[in-house]
């Protein structure tokens, strides 16, 4: 096979073994134009030399929507997510998806008034779809170490994290616990699993304010690796772009000093990161949001309205 160039996009068609078609490649052309133009404008020309299979970007989002391959979360975010995964897909894009995999769905009716009813189905599970399981990984909650399981979704480049207890997408209010519990799940065994997988990505962008834990979690292996607080923030910094998608405060939850004792800070293992959080909880009068959270450790932040 031969080696993909410096954007990471395979010079041979999808299956390894043909040239690819010249529809393909102005389609690659083009991404790849609109690609530097876009790293430029967000102060990373760089990337342009060094996004690879191996090195790819990595993006975390709570909601993948894509029907045909069995990923039914979210709305507007999860369709935009599931798109861009096939079109990573179909180009051989050097891009990679972490998200949850939630094992409890509803299917939704009208009634005789035209009211929308939520109809619990029956609870499913990757193995269910057919995914391939590529490892295991962990988080902490509560007390608690928790087991997760990382399946590839087939024929995209997405990977889920699953365990039954993660229940339904987006339950009840945004700031409960079962919701910063989901968080931690994906952003500490997120992290942990795209590196199992031997993956350095360059660039790191984070969907909405429910994942500003994955930053912090990617902080804290690198003080475990060595380097000091200020040279971790440095360098997540560096490569992770927030990206808020809904300018709203529902999209951004408040939580406590409590929770994140439970559910966050029992997974940082490093008294730096600890000690870094929770004076960033104090200077908010004991409780924090997970946008101002992102908007601390991530280098660039794009808004969409």
């Amino acid at each position: 096979m031969a080696s993909p160039d410096r954007l990471g996009f395979d010079s041979v068609g999808g299956n390894g073994s043909h040239p690819a078609t010249s529809t393909k490649e102005r389609g690659l052309s083009t991404i790849n134009e609109q690609a530097a133009s876009f790293f430029a404008r967000i102060g990373r020309a760089d990337l342009k030399d060094k996004l690879t299979s191996k090195s790819p970007w990595i993006d975390f989002t709570m909601e993948v929507y894509s029907q045909e391959h069995g990923l039914l979360g979210g709305g507007g975010l999860g369709i935009l997510k599931g798109d861009t995964g096939i079109e990573a897909q179909r180009l051989g894009l050097p891009l990679v998806i972490f998200t949850l995999f939630y094992p409890k769905r509803m299917t939704q009716i009208l009634d005789k008034d035209f009211y929308q009813q939520d109809i619990p189905t029956d609870p499913v599970s990757p193995a269910d779809l057919g995914y391939e399981k590529v490892l295991d990984t962990k988080a902490r909650a509560n007390g608690d170490e928790i087991r997760l399981s990382v399946y590839k979704v087939s024929d995209l480049p997405v990977y889920v994290l699953y365990e039954p207890g993660l229940e339904y997408q987006y339950p009840g209010e945004n700031n409960i616990d079962h919701r910063l519990y989901q968080d931690a799940m994906l952003a500490f065994g997120g992290v942990k699993a795209f590196r199992a997988l031997g993956l350095t990505p360059p660039v790191i962008q984070i969907d909405e304010a429910p994942t500003a834990l994955v930053p912090l979690a990617e902080m804290d292996l690198l003080c475990q690796q060595g380097l000091s607080l200020d040279e971790s923030k440095a360098e997540v910094r560096s490569k992770t772009i927030f990206t808020n998608h809904t300018l709203v405060n529902a999209a951004g939850a408040v939580f406590t000093a409590q929770q994140f004792e439970r559910y966050v800070i029992k997974n940082l293992e490093t008294e730096e990161v600890r000690q870094w959080l929770r004076s960033l909880i104090g200077e908010n009068n004991g409780s924090l949001g997970l946008s101002r959270l992102a908007k601390a450790i991530s280098g660039s932040i794009i808004q969409n309205s």
